[in-house]
């Protein structure tokens, strides 16, 4: 008598598409987060060396306050096609609320100014 061989791994083959297609997806719970008010979306073109201010006003919904707060400059200075980003710069801040203005250089190739800001419980706010 022969033995059908392609049986188990029809099984095998059965079982693992009804186990993958029964898991769920994990997907972490995400957080709102909190609007960063800097004035305004966009700015006037500036001349190089010139100096571009931006007033940073955010006020943490958590009760524990602000964790660390910073700022990137993003330029493609280097070349066309690569992005690059300076090290985060702290920003001041008093408990939950961070009220301050930074002062930017303009340089060649500045793309954006990225604000970061985490609040003890853990959640992030950013605006650029």
């Amino acid at each position: 008598m022969k033995r059908n061989k392609s049986l188990p791994f029809i099984i095998i083959l059965i079982a693992l598409v009804s186990f993958f297609t029964s898991c769920k997806k994990f997907e972490a719970d995400a957080l709102p987060m909190t609007p960063i008010n800097v004035g305004t979306d966009s700015y006037a073109s500036l001349e190089e060396n010139s100096t571009l201010t931006i007033p940073i006003k955010f006020t943490s919904p958590s009760d524990s306050g602000i964790a660390s707060a910073g700022y990137k400059v993003v330029n493609n200075r280097a070349s066309e096609i690569a992005l690059v980003q300076s090290p985060l710069i702290p920003l001041s801040f008093n408990g939950k609320v961070v009220d301050t203005t930074i002062k930017v250089p303009v340089r060649t190739g500045l793309q954006s100014v990225v604000i970061i800001i985490y609040d003890k419980a853990g959640r992030m706010s950013s605006k650029s």
